[in-house]
C-alpha cells in the first residue's frame, strides 16, 4: 500500500503545487498523487536505488527556509526521522531538498485487504484504521474488540519507541495508522506515520491550522502527554463509533465491553500532564482487555483441573527433582575427585620446571600511538558513529582498516568492533536483520531457536521490556552466523560474523597451558547478573554470565576481579573475560556457536 498522508484536512488557505504524474522530481519519477494535506503532498514514486523500485515521497509544503539557522533546524529534524526503525512505524528512508522543496522518501506499505474488498490489489486505495471504522459504521456495527485491542497495542509499541528517542507525533488521527498486509493476518499490522512532522514544520516557521479530525490534538501540541491523551481519545472513538467524551465512559455507550476500556479513559482524565511520561500503564490496560476478551471468546474462565491429576503431576515432578539432586551430587563428587587429581599433577609438574616470569602480551601490536593523518580519519569515523550513521561508519572503517597496520590497525579494529556491536544489538537496520510477526503459541525462546539467535538479542533489537509475546507482534531478528576464535598465547578472543571480523576481546586463560586446544561448540548459557560483587557461586568466580562448551574443563565466563584474571594465565583452563564483555557475548552468541581454541 502506498503511504497516505495522515492529515488529509483540505487546504483552502493557500495554493498547492501539484506535480503531474510522470514528471521528474529530484531523483524520483512521480507515478501518481496519493494525498494532499497540511503536512505536504504524497506521491507514489520510483527510484532506481537501494530504496527499491517503489516508494512514497512526501513533498513538504512550500515556504520552508532553504538557508540559515532555520534551514539547519529543518534538516536536523528530517534526519532524526530516518533514525526511527520499528516494525510499527512507517520508515523514512531518505530526505533531501529539490528546487527549494524538502521531501521525505518513505517505505512502500502493502495494503491489508478489508472485508469489503472483492480482491486485494497492490494499487488499492490506502488502508487505514479510519477505513476500518468507516466500514464498521456502514454495517451499523463496531470494530470487534479482539481486533481493535491488537491494533492499539501495536500503536502503543510505536509511540513508546518514538518517545524513547525524543520524537513526538503531535497530530495523531485514525488516518495516521496504516494497515499493512501481513501473512496470516486478515486485519493487517498497524503502522503509524507522521511522527515528527509537527516539530519539523514548526521549526521551519509553518503554522498549523485548528483542530484536526478523528480526535486529533490541536496542531503543534507537542509532548508525550498530548500524544497519550490523543491516543486514548482515538481509542474511545474507534471503540464506540462516536466522538470521544471524557464525561462519558465507553461502557455507557457500548454495554458489555471489557472493564479495562473504562480504566484507560479514566487514566488520562485523572492524571496530570507531568505524570503522563510513558506508555507502560496503557500497555498493561490493553493486556488486561485482551485477556478479558480472550476469556469471553472461550466461553468463560478455564475449568479447574482434576485434583487427582494435580497430585499425580506433583508426585512426578518431585520424583524428577530428587533424581536430578542425586545425579548432581554424584557429579559434584566426581568433579571434586578430578580437581584433586589435577591439582596434585600440576604441583608435581611445577616442581620439575624452573619458575618462569609471567608473559604479558600487549593487546595491540605496537605501543606507539597512530600518526596525525590516521588519527584524523579515526576522529571522523568516531563522529559518524556518535551521529548514528553506523552503516556508513562501518563501511568506511572496514576500508580504512585494509590500508593500515600496527597501532593504527589495532585502534581501527577496536572502533570497528564497537560499531559492529551497536549495529547488531541496537534497532538500526542492516542487511542481516529481518522482521518476524508472531503467531499463537510463539515464545521468545522458540523464535530464537528458529532463527538460531538468542532471546536477549531479539529483545534488544525489538525494544522489548519483558519476554511476554502476543499474537501479531512484529519482532526484529538477527540471521547472521557468529564464530569465535581464541588465541591462547596472545590472550585474545575474536568474534567473526559470516567469517568477517566483528569484535575482539581481551581474555585470561588457564595457567601452565591448561586451556584445552581444539574445536568446540557452546552447549549451555547461564547468567547471574544480580549476584553481589565478591559473592561467588559454587565452583568459584564465574562472574555475571557464562557460556559452557562441550569440553569438561572449558567454559567462557566473567569475573568480578578483571585486574587479576583478565590478561593473565590463571585458573585451570577456563577462558575469563570482564563481566561487561561476557554480558555482550551472552547477548550475541546462541547455543551451537562454534568456538576454536588455538595456541596462537
Amino acid at each position: 500500500m502506498k503511504e497516505q498522508d495522515p492529515n488529509e484536512q483540505p487546504v483552502t488557505d493557500r495554493a498547492r503545487d501539484i506535480l503531474p504524474a510522470g514528471s521528474r522530481f529530484g531523483p524520483f519519477r512521480l507515478v501518481r498523487l496519493l494525498g494532499d494535506g497540511v503536512t505536504g503532498t504524497v506521491y507514489e514514486a520510483e527510484r532506481e536505488t537501494s530504496l527499491g523500485p517503489r516508494c512514497a515521497v512526501r513533498v513538504l509544503p512550500p515556504g520552508l527556509p532553504s538557508e540559515g539557522g532555520a534551514a539547519a533546524a529543518v534538516a536536523r529534524h528530517a534526519r532524526t526521522l530516518t533514525t526511527l526503525v520499528h516494525p510499527n512505524i512507517v520508515r523514512v528512508r531518505d530526505t533531501g531538498c529539490t528546487a527549494g522543496r524538502y521531501w521525505l522518501a518513505m517505505e512502500w506499505v502493502e495494503p491489508a485487504p478489508l472485508a469489503s474488498d472483492a480482491d486485494a490489489r497492490s494499487d488499492a486505495p490506502a488502508r487505514t484504521v479510519a477505513n476500518l471504522a468507516e466500514l464498521a459504521q456502514a454495517r451499523d456495527t463496531r470494530i470487534p474488540e479482539e481486533e481493535l485491542v491488537l491494533l492499539l497495542a501495536e500503536t502503543v509499541a510505536a509511540f513508546a519507541y518514538a518517545h524513547r528517542f525524543g520524537v513526538v507525533h503531535g497530530a495523531l488521527t485514525a488516518r495516521s495508522v496504516l494497515l499493512c498486509r501481513t501473512a496470516g493476518h486478515s486485519a493487517g499490522r498497524a503502522m503509524v506515520t507522521g511522527f515528527g512532522l509537527a516539530a519539523l514544520l514548526e521549526a521551519g516557521g509553518i503554522e498549523w491550522g485548528e483542530t484536526g479530525r478523528d480526535g486529533a490534538a490541536p496542531r503543534g501540541a507537542a509532548g508525550r502527554a498530548a500524544d497519550v491523551r490523543t491516543f486514548v481519545a482515538l481509542a474511545g472513538t474507534l471503540l464506540t463509533g462516536r466522538p470521544f467524551s471524557s464525561d462519558t465512559p465507553p461502557s455507557a455507550c457500548c454495554p458489555g465491553i471489557a472493564a479495562g476500556w473504562d480504566e484507560m479513559a479514566a487514566y488520562t482524565i485523572a492524571m496530570p500532564d507531568a505524570e503522563l511520561r510513558n506508555w507502560r500503564e496503557l500497555n498493561r490496560l490493553l493486556h488486561e482487555v485482551h485477556q478479558a476478551v480472550d476469556t469471553r471468546a472461550r466461553g468463560g474462565a478455564r475449568p479447574e483441573p482434576d485434583w487427582q491429576d494435580v497430585q499425580q503431576a506433583r508426585a512426578r515432578a518431585q520424583a524428577l527433582f530428587m533424581r536430578r539432586v542425586w545425579l548432581g551430587m554424584l557429579g559434584a563428587v566426581l568433579v571434586s575427585v578430578a580437581a584433586c587429581a589435577s591439582w596434585q599433577w600440576l604441583r608435581v609438574r611445577d616442581a620439575r620446571r624452573p619458575d618462569q616470569p609471567e608473559k604479558r602480551v600487549p593487546f595491540s601490536e605496537s605501543a606507539r600511538a597512530p600518526g596525525p593523518a590516521a588519527e584524523s580519519v579515526l576522529r571522523e569515523l568516531r563522529e559518524l558513529r556518535d551521529a548514528g550513521a553506523l552503516l556508513e561508519a562501518k563501511t568506511r572503517c572496514e576500508t580504512f582498516l585494509g590500508t593500515v597496520s600496527g597501532a593504527t590497525q589495532a585502534a581501527a579494529e577496536q572502533l570497528l568492533g564497537e560499531i559492529n556491536v551497536r549495529l547488531v544489538i541496537g534497532p538500526d537496520p542492516m542487511p542481516l536483520k529481518r522482521t518476524y510477526v508472531t503467531t499463537a503459541g510463539d515464545t521468545l525462546s522458540r523464535v530464537a531457536r528458529r532463527f538460531k539467535t538468542t532471546p536477549e538479542l531479539i529483545m534488544r533489537i525489538s525494544g522489548l521490556e519483558n519476554r511476554t509475546l502476543r499474537p501479531r507482534m512484529a519482532l526484529g531478528v538477527f540471521t547472521g552466523k557468529f564464530r569465535v576464535e581464541v588465541r591462547s598465547a596472545s590472550r585474545q578472543l575474536t568474534v567473526l560474523l559470516d567469517d568477517a571480523f566483528f569484535q575482539r576481546y581481551r581474555i585470561g586463560v588457564g595457567a601452565y597451558d591448561s586451556t584445552a586446544m581444539g574445536r568446540y561448540q557452546i552447549i549451555a548459557r547461564g547468567a547471574r547478573p544480580d549476584a553481589p560483587k565478591g559473592r561467588y557461586i559454587q565452583g568459584g568466580d564465574w562472574g555475571s554470565h557464562w557460556l559452557v562448551l562441550n569440553h569438561p574443563a572449558l567454559t567462557m565466563h566473567g569475573t568480578w576481579d578483571p585486574d587479576r584474571n583478565v590478561g593473565h594465565d590463571v585458573g585451570w583452563g577456563s577462558i575469563r573475560l570482564s563481566n561487561h564483555d561476557i554480558a555482550e557475548l551472552y547477548v550475541l552468541l546462541p547455543v551451537g556457536t562454534e568456538v576454536a581454541v588455538f595456541p596462537d
